[in-house]
């Protein structure tokens, strides 16, 4: 089969002909479709995330496809349908290629008027919107929610969820006019531009000196510690998907200020919610659901093939991507 290799960390992704896998006890052989590429893949491809895979690797987490094989004890009802998985049981990596081995326990039907592209924001990004707000943030109807990053993956996903779960107030993050006015097009009600100098002074113009509630941060280190002053008191900060908090000058000033206006400041990890038994399967339906009612609109203008795995980290590195980033496989 045809998949895009890793030789070593930091090199380039490369195109070529390696052996088919074959699905092992509880495991199902999906013939790719779609294959999902995310930001910690890129991260682990440059050296730089916290988990370095081994060398030569097939990278890419989550895949949407036809199931081919099953292995022992795995449900042959499973034969032929179309599914989306994450990769997480085996090993989080095998992705980017025209077949790829999954755990059953990882593995969602797909509606039939749900498309392989939209199914495939589900596992990673649909579920990290949806325990962010949800676990992470324990939100609630009288919250007022800013989401940077709003035109990514993650940040497309939840300006709709936090309007469908009744949030009081979305504001949108991003850091251009195109991305603002896609993050408006899915029912953000403020938007922010934070590549204009006086961002901060407009938040705070637009919310009375308020702030907001809760915080959604993915962004550079400069971003979050601006962002941490919008906090509202009782506020609650998430931090997610980003190393750069690390090089943030967080220190006794913000410890200070979350002390006396009862802030808090979490991190997210979905692993932490997908591992507890019965969440994954629950809470992706619930989403797929959404999809397939309309409710909950996937972008996927982000679509790669599968020899242009490298142009696709390249382009996600320099925020030219919306939406999921999708490759097509076998000739999707």
């Amino acid at each position: 089969m045809k998949a895009v290799v890793l030789n070593e960390i930091g090199g380039v992704l490369e195109l070529r002909e390696v052996a088919t896998p074959r699905p092992g006890k509880s495991q199902v052989l999906i013939k790719v479709e779609s294959s999902g590429v995310n930001f910690a893949e890129s991260q682990m491809r440059q050296g730089v995330y916290p988990v370095i895979p081994d060398t030569p690797v097939i990278l890419g987490a989550e895949v949407a496809g036809v199931v081919e094989q099953v292995g022992e004890d795995a449900d042959a009802d499973l034969l032929g349908k179309r599914v989306v998985a994450v990769l997480f049981a085996t090993g989080g990596n095998g992705g980017y290629a025209e077949y790829a081995v999954a755990s059953v326990d990882e593995v969602i039907p797909i509606p039939d008027n749900v498309s392989y592209d939209d199914a495939l924001a589900i596992p990673v990004q649909g579920l990290t919107a949806y325990f962010l707000l949800t676990e992470a943030a324990k939100i609630s109807g009288t919250d007022t929610v800013l989401i940077h990053a709003a035109a990514g993956g993650v940040g497309s996903i939840a300006i709709q969820l936090a309007k469908i779960l009744g949030i009081g107030k979305v504001f949108a993050g991003a850091s251009s006019t195109f991305k603002l006015d896609l993050a408006k097009s899915l029912g953000a009600d403020v938007l922010v531009n934070y590549s204009d100098p006086d961002w901060m002074q407009q938040m705070q113009t637009v919310t009375d000196g308020q702030g907001v509630s809760v915080i959604l941060s993915s962004g550079t280190s400069d971003i979050v510690k601006q962002s941490f002053n919008l906090l509202a008191p009782y506020g609650r900060f998430v931090v997610y998907g980003s190393l750069d908090i690390l090089s943030s000058s967080f220190g006794p000033d913000q410890v200070m200020q979350m002390v006396f206006n009862n802030q808090s400041l979490t991190g997210f990890y979905i692993g932490a919610y997908t591992a507890i038994p019965g969440n994954f399967k629950r809470a992706a339906n619930y989403l797929l659901h959404l999809v397939s009612s309309g409710a909950l609109k996937i972008v996927t203008s982000s679509r790669y093939e599968l020899k242009d795995a490298q142009q696709a980290h390249e382009d996600m590195a320099n925020r030219k991507t919306v939406g999921k980033v999708v490759l097509a496989v076998n000739g999707n």
